[in-house]
Order: C-alpha cells, then structure tokens, then sequence
C-alpha cells in the first residue's frame, strides 16, 4: 500500500486529477497506518496520517492492497463518504511496466 501511495501516486506522469481538490483516505483495519492521497489539479501528494477525506476506503491491507493494483473489486472493502473518488482513483492509477 505504501509503496502504491507513496512512490507510484505522486508521479508528474500519473493522471490522477480533479478540478475540485478531494482527499481519498486508505485506513486498514489490521494494521495501525492510514494514508491520505490529496487530488487536485496538481501532481497528487500523499501524506501518512489519518484525517478529514471526502473518500476512505478500509478493509484487510491484503484486500485495499490489491484493490489498488485493481487486481480485485471492491466488496470486500468498505467505502466510505464519495465513492467517485476512489472510482477515479482506480481508472486512473495504473502500473505500466516497460
């Protein structure tokens, strides 16, 4: 999760962005860590901390790990708050190697 949130999210190349700034909060519930990811118009920026979101998203790490990577769907999550975030999120955040 952390290295989804941390290293691959904030890229200038990544385009995950919105008009209006939201904030999608990751919180797994087996482990105490929770990520914040900021959208904007701007590269998005990520912060470990819990906190205010428009999103957030919780669940086992295992299941919000690959969920993620959308390599799984989302019921075994529970989403909170406005889930268009997070949709944008996945459509928008897609690990390309080569």
């Amino acid at each position: 999760i952390d290295e989804m949130l941390t290293g691959f999210v904030p890229r200038k190349r990544t385009p995950l962005r919105s008009a209006d700034t939201v904030v999608l909060q990751v919180a797994p519930t087996d482990v105490a860590s929770a990520w914040r990811v900021t959208i904007s118009d701007q590269t998005p920026v990520t912060v470990r901390a819990a906190g205010d979101a428009d999103c957030t998203v919780s669940g086992t790490s295992s299941d919000i790990y690959e969920a993620l990577w959308n390599r799984r769907g989302l019921d075994s999550l529970v989403v909170g708050g406005d889930r268009s975030v997070l949709d944008a999120f996945r459509e928008n955040v897609k690990v390309r190697w080569g």
